[in-house]
């Protein structure tokens, strides 16, 4: 293979072409200009994809045409192309205008709906309604929509007069269900507002509404409701019932916590702690307070636990099914038939499922419990111990659940 040999100080000539000399223009100079830049382009268009494979096919003509070497860039787009171009252009242009004007248009609509939810009087969601949707082929649609958006939101804030004002004036333009949809929320939150404002006042009055007899529901109810019609007064009376259900269950959790807390103390000999737990159980339920006391008194004594199995296993499962009152397990415990320790446990478990504890895990012990049993072919006073080892173990039925295993491994070795 010969080496090539670059000579130094060599001048370089070049032959010029001639008259008549053509060239052959490189397939680059097609590839990297304006008109195939803009092609590109002109290709993710939608709509215009027609006039630009026409003009393309062109284009591809042209590649194939030799030119003379005086002709500039602008003479290889053959004649025919430039029309397909301008129009290519024209209806670009038109589209992009149309997406621009309906973008303008939906966040024009956007802010209109979201201050018809501001509008305070119907005359002013009227002019609002007016200036934005009248000229929009969806205008019932848009009125509506913005109706129902001023209507929710007066009822959120509690703005009830407004509403009923608001829906005085325009229901005729309401579909009949979506007009009596409103009404009945309408009505529903009037009388949510009046039974929180008697449930209120109670408070503030140092009244308990846990402890609120059915009398006394129909009295406070009536006397909240007295300006509404016969139907808004029932529906009073049914809010301030929830509201009473609702305290009910919270004073059972804040119980079955206290009852922990002085059953701990108790144990432990956490005097402190007991202490505290004992003064706030006894301020919120005085009437209970004299047997608890006996509780952590037999506790503190250092009595083991002396239940009878098969009495408090029946209590510990008719808990559950709410079949057992307080007053039975208070007398079950004076009997001296269930513990101090084993009656604080009952009580605990039974306030804990009335403030909406899940008895899930509860229902699946007992009916674990019961088929190992069973199974094992246990008698009914083996039965009763075995469930009494499981039903009686500090802790809440989660806790009981993962004992369950090391205590069957451990009796039935």
């Amino acid at each position: 293979m010969k080496i090539p040999v670059y000579e130094k100080q060599q001048r370089l000539h070049v032959t010029r072409a001639q008259a008549g000399s053509v060239f052959r223009p490189s397939p680059a100079l097609f590839e990297d200009n304006q008109y195939t830049r803009l092609a590109q382009g002109l290709e993710a268009a939608a709509g215009a994809g027609a006039l630009f494979g026409a003009a393309q096919e062109e284009l591809a003509k042209a590649r194939q045409k030799k030119q003379t070497a005086g002709e500039n860039k602008d003479s290889l787009l053959p004649p025919a192309t430039k029309p397909l171009m301008q129009e290519a252009f024209k209806e670009l242009a038109q589209q992009q205008q149309q997406k621009e004007a309906a973008q303008n248009t939906q966040r024009r609509l956007a802010v209109a709906q979201a201050s018809a939810a501001l509008a305070s009087t119907p005359k002013e969601l009227e002019e609002l309604m007016d200036k934005n949707f009248s000229s929009s082929s969806a205008q019932p649609f848009l009125r509506v929509q913005a109706l129902s958006s001023n209507l929710s939101a007066s009822l959120a804030q509690g703005k009830t007069p407004q509403a009923a004002e608001i829906l005085a004036r325009f229901e005729g333009e309401l579909t009949p269900p979506a007009r009596q949809g409103a009404l009945q929320r309408l009505q529903n939150t009037a009388a949510e507002n009046a039974a929180q404002e008697a449930f209120t006042q109670a408070l503030k009055e140092g009244q308990n509404p846990a402890l609120w007899t059915d009398k006394e529901l129909d009295e406070r109810a009536l006397n909240a409701s007295a300006r509404y019609p016969q139907s808004l007064q029932q529906e009073t009376r049914r809010a301030l019932q929830a509201l009473s259900q609702g305290e009910k269950a919270r004073m059972q959790k804040t119980k079955a916590s206290l009852l922990g807390q002085v059953l701990s103390g108790a144990q432990n000999g956490e005097k402190e702690t007991l202490s505290q737990a004992l003064f706030s159980f006894a301020q919120l339920f005085p009437q209970e307070e004299t047997r608890v006391n006996e509780a952590v008194r037999d506790i503190s004594a250092g009595k083991s636990p002396t239940s009878r199995p098969g009495v408090y296993n029946r209590l510990y499962e008719q808990v559950r099914g709410e079949e057992v009152s307080e007053e039975k397990l208070s007398k079950e415990f004076s009997a001296g038939r269930i513990s101090g320790r084993d009656y604080l446990q009952l009580l605990a478990q039974k306030a804990a499922l009335r403030g909406g504890a899940d008895e899930t895990l509860g229902r699946l012990l007992c009916s674990a419990v019961g088929r190992l049993c069973r199974k094992e072919g246990l008698s009914s006073a083996e039965a009763d111990d075995f469930k009494y080892a499981v039903y009686s173990l500090p802790g809440d039925d989660a806790a009981k659940l993962s004992a369950l295993k090391k205590l069957r491994d451990i009796y039935f070795l």
